[in-house]
This record gives structure tokens, sequence and C-alpha cells, in this order.
């Protein structure tokens, strides 16, 4: 597996490089940084892997400050000085270890949400599907801690036991706040890392189709996380609540997402995923994983495929630096 960074180190050995996930990022720590880049002068890639928001002063600061100045975040971004790269598949997901999933079994639950942090467009999307009444056959990984909506939504919902790495549960079941600062080093955040990218091949083979919201629906922006990967991986079936275009984007760089019997939706509005998913259980679940089977397969290889992310990242680094 490897990163962006990994590549334009082999392609550009002078470069400057900066990960503002690892680094520091505090305001006077950026000026001493680009103090010192000024006097290497040579050209800067930044990676921010992290949600675009919590990085997007930091980033216009070095832009400011630095002429010879890109960044690069795992998806699309329609700023001049930005490169895509693929980090969160290439760095974290693609393992030709990944189980192969079984889906020709009756299924147990109709949808998988793992919703991770409660950002305020995953809350949306909840209360949408709460309304729906939508949340009990579902396997659900829920941390609401000031219980909003309590009429629709359960303060905290953990998967069952055999849905979950057995290590994070013996160390008292996932963790939201994992990568806070102050729990970088806990057990149980070294355990997600560990396990962060892998698909658990039991919670895909039980479930029909995953609900992924990713990390933000920001305008003029497509960002793809693990959250994304790991169900096509999976070979699961999925509906995609995420910046707009997601899909298209994803059918650009070569995967199939278009299934039969599911329609077209727009990814940020709640209310139609909402809708689609209540549709859904009206659908022969065997007939859906039989009509896409060839896409769902094709879909993995290629997101297994590391030489051709190699060669993708090699790509968009030469389009930008030359």
């Amino acid at each position: 597996m490897h990163s962006i960074l990994d590549v334009a180190r082999e392609m550009y050995p002078d470069i400057i490089t900066h990960n503002l996930d690892q680094d520091p990022t505090h305001s006077d720590q950026l000026d001493e940084k680009i103090a010192e880049w000024k006097i290497i002068n040579k050209p800067l890639l930044v990676l921010a892997c992290d949600n675009f928001d919590r990085h997007r002063d930091s980033l216009e600061k070095i832009k400011a400050g630095y002429d010879k100045f890109a960044f690069t975040t795992p998806g699309f971004h329609k700023d001049k000085n930005h490169i895509t790269n693929m980090d969160s598949l290439t760095a974290w997901c693609c393992d030709k270890s990944q189980p192969k999933v079984q889906h020709d079994v009756k299924k147990k639950y109709m949808f998988v949400f793992l919703v991770g942090k409660l950002h305020d467009h995953r809350l949306d999307l909840l209360q949408c599907l709460g309304k729906h009444k939508l949340l009990d056959d579902m396997l659900l990984s829920l941390h609401n801690p000031d219980h909003a909506y309590p009429y629709l939504l359960p303060k905290e919902r953990m998967l069952p036991e055999e849905y979950e790495w057995q290590e994070i549960v013996r160390l008292g079941g996932f963790d939201p706040r994992y990568d806070d600062i102050d729990k970088k080093f806990s057990s149980i955040s070294q355990s997600m890392i560990k396990h962060y990218g892998k698909v658990h091949e039991k919670t895909f083979k039980d479930s029909a189709f995953s609900i992924i919201s990713e990390t933000n629906i920001l305008e003029g922006i497509n960002y793809i996380t693990e959250k994304t990967w790991i169900p096509i991986i999976a070979e699961h079936l999925f509906v995609n609540h995420a910046n707009l275009g997601n899909n298209e984007f994803l059918q650009q760089l070569g995967f199939k997402v278009d299934f039969h019997g599911i329609k077209k939706y727009n990814e940020t509005d709640h209310e139609a995923i909402a809708g689609l998913c209540k549709d859904l259980f009206e659908q022969d679940i065997k007939s859906l994983y039989q009509h896409s089977s060839d896409q769902r397969q094709h879909n993995r290889a290629l997101a297994l495929d590391e030489q051709y992310w190699v060669s993708y990242h090699r790509q968009n680094l030469k389009n930008f630096f030359g």
C-alpha cells in the first residue's frame, strides 16, 4: 500500500512534502515552516487527508505564503492548486488479503450504517431514516451523546458483538473520538487504527445495503474515504450520502455504480436518500445481487489494483508539476 506522497518523492527527489494530519499546523508553527521552505525554494506538496474544513485555514495560509504550492486530498477539489489522490484507498484499504464476501445467502439485515462522528449532515439523514421507521431493520453503529431527536433516535446503539472486531469489543467497543489528541495513544485508538480500512466479512455478508455517509457534503469537492472503499471492496450494494456528484466521480475513476434496481438520486438530499432506502424494501435482494454481480466484481478488482493507482497518482502529479 502507498500514499501519493511516496510516489511524489520517487518522481521528484527534491520535492518538499508536508502532512497536515501529522505535522504541526498551529499558525506560528506554520509561519516557521513556510520560512524554512522559502530557504529551500523547491516545489511543495501538502497532504490533507482529514476533513477539508479542518485544514482550510492552514491551506490558505500556506497558499498565501509560498508560491510553489500544491495540496492533495482524497478526491476532487475545484481549487487550481489541488491534486486528486486516492490515499484513503491506497494507504488503508488496497490490500489483496481483504476477504471476498459471499452474497448468495439470505440477508439478515436490510442495511448497515456505520455512522462514525455525528456530523450535522449525518444527523439529518438519521432523522429522515427514523421518520421512515428504517432504523429497526439495520445494523447501526451510532453514538448520539446529546441525544438529538430522542423521539426518533437512540442515544447509543452498538453493533452486536459478532459484527465488531473482537479486539475492539474486548477494549469496550467502538469510540468515535478515537483519533482525538488525548486518545491518540490509547489501546482502543491503536486497535481501531489497526483495523481501519479492513472489511469485516460477516457484517457485509449478513446485510444487503451499505448506507455510506461520507465526511462532508460541501459544494465544489468530491471527498472519498474508507467509508466508500470498504463496501466497494466487500462487493456490497450501497446508497451514497455524500458530496453532490460523488457517484459520477466514482464512474469517472472507472467504477460501475449505476446498479440495476437502484434509481438515481441526489447524494446530498437526506429525504430523497431515506425515501430510496424505503423503496429498496420492495426490491428482490437476490435479484439485485445477481444482476450486479459483474459490476461489483469489477469494482472490487479495480479498487485492489494498486499498480493502477500508482499510475493514477503519477499522472496526476505529472499533470501539475510536469
